[in-house]
């Protein structure tokens, strides 16, 4: 994306898993937008989910570790211009809401988020689809069963969040072809992007 046209803003793409917006992004990166991927399946990948066989991380840590490397790559890489961040505080603070709404986590993500939207263009992309789609994509996530109890709640608690923080946001039905889905996400971020 070009310089001379990109101001400063972050696109929050989110969905449930499977949703497309791992694929988006990653496609949405190689035609030279600054793409930056979910932190919670980075930390996953290292081990560092309480669900993990041998792992000590609880619930709440792990909510504390998504904040924190969340804050740590929004000071150091989103300052100024155009960013796709997956899932980022909307899509993390409704897990948080969902899987541990009393603690200090949930408290205070839902603090950095409202200061964020307030200090920051933060516009929301949701890529919606149901449990069946999501069923026809995939049964297991890192060789766990799907709990699709948990995704049914988490595509509305995110769209609650939007609501709550009073984001601009856009729900993509992405249950068609991914070339339709870029399609529609690309033309939300140049729409945005144009409005300035």
């Amino acid at each position: 994306m070009s310089e001379e046209v990109a101001k400063d803003i972050i696109f929050s793409l989110t969905g449930i898993h499977s949703s497309g917006k791992t694929t988006i992004g990653t496609l949405l990166a190689q035609e030279g937008f600054s793409y930056h991927p979910e932190i919670a399946a980075m930390l996953i990948e290292r081990g560092e989910a309480p669900w993990i066989e041998g792992s000590t991380v609880s619930t709440e840590e792990f909510q504390r570790s998504i904040m924190q490397e969340e804050l740590r790559r929004e000071t150091a890489a989103l300052s100024t211009g155009v960013h796709v961040v997956e899932t980022f505080h909307p899509g993390n603070l409704a897990h948080c809401l969902l899987i541990c709404p009393d603690a200090d986590v949930t408290r205070h993500y839902r603090e950095h988020a409202q200061h964020v939207v307030r200090e920051k263009r933060v516009i929301g992309i949701h890529l919606d689809i149901d449990i069946a789609t999501l069923l026809t994509r995939t049964q297991l996530y890192k060789g766990r069963q799907i709990d699709t109890s948990f995704y049914a709640k988490l595509g509305p608690a995110i769209q609650g969040v939007y609501q709550e923080l009073g984001m601009t946001w856009y729900c993509i039905n992405s249950r068609g072809t991914i070339e339709n889905t870029l399609e529609r996400v690309r033309g939300i971020i140049q729409g945005e992007v144009g409005k300035r």
